[in-house]
């Protein structure tokens, strides 16, 4: 059994690197020995698994911005009364990184503590009502307005739901 990690472009749904390990080989840790692959000015969309604050302090040093799912070990309303507004379902958050995670990565460049931009999209599948927490580097609100950043995300899995108004 293996274990295959995927980088692919965007818009023209081609695998751009791959990596492929033994099984017990974490997908992080992949995703780690592809970044040289990543061209400066790109974005990428992350699915849960990869919104580690490792990923979202490193990879701007890089110049390659993300964007993806809030990790479920942070708490949104917590950051948010950390954060300040930047206007309807965005906020400027901080996000720290643990004295555990320090000792795990022993990496001296990585900071304490980053910005981060959180925004709230709401949405149905079907007749339910969602909410989805997105978590990005691109903290311009008026280069990356949230609708654009939300459009980009859902386009990213190729979803039918319906965003709300709330955007």
């Amino acid at each position: 059994v293996a274990r295959i990690t995927f980088l692919t472009r965007s818009g023209v749904q081609a695998v751009a690197a791959y990596r492929l390990g033994p099984y017990r080989e974490a997908e992080d840790t992949q995703f780690h020995a592809l970044w040289d692959e990543i061209p400066s000015g790109a974005i990428c969309l992350f699915d849960k698994h990869f919104t580690s604050f490792y990923n979202l302090a490193k990879l701007p040093q890089r110049g390659v911005d993300c964007l993806g799912p809030l990790h479920a070990r942070r708490d949104p309303e917590r950051l948010i009364l950390q954060g300040r507004r930047l206007g309807k379902n965005e906020w400027l958050v901080p996000l720290e990184l643990s004295p555990q995670l320090r000792k795990k990565y022993d990496d001296p460049s990585l900071p304490e503590r980053i910005w981060v931009r959180l925004l709230r999209v709401r949405f149905r599948r079907g007749h339910k009502q969602h909410t989805l927490w997105l978590v990005t580097t691109l903290t311009d609100v008026h280069l990356y307005p949230l609708t654009s950043l939300a459009e980009l995300y859902h386009d990213r899995w190729g979803r039918s739901e319906e965003h709300t108004s709330e955007l």
